[in-house]
């Protein structure tokens, strides 16, 4: 997984609906395990993001922190 999601990651993380639906959902999600990220697109428009468990837990703990540094301001 990278250490930094990027713009060429970004770019190489578009996946279409369609390969879920030929059945290629399993290699989508090790795709996401690998890369940390993926965009899954139809009709040429971002649906949803996929995010690996350690990116996603990575920003659920910086949202907890910037929570927390925001009581301590007000």
């Amino acid at each position: 997984m990278p250490a930094l999601i990027n713009a060429k990651t970004v770019l190489n993380s578009f996946v279409p609906i369609t390969r879920f639906n030929k059945g290629e959902a399993s290699k989508i999600v090790s795709e996401v395990k690998n890369d940390g990220i993926k965009f899954l697109v139809r009709n040429n428009a971002p649906e949803c993001v996929m995010l690996s468990l350690e990116i996603y837990k990575n920003l659920l703990e910086q949202l907890e922190n910037y929570e927390l540094a925001a009581k301590r301001i007000s």
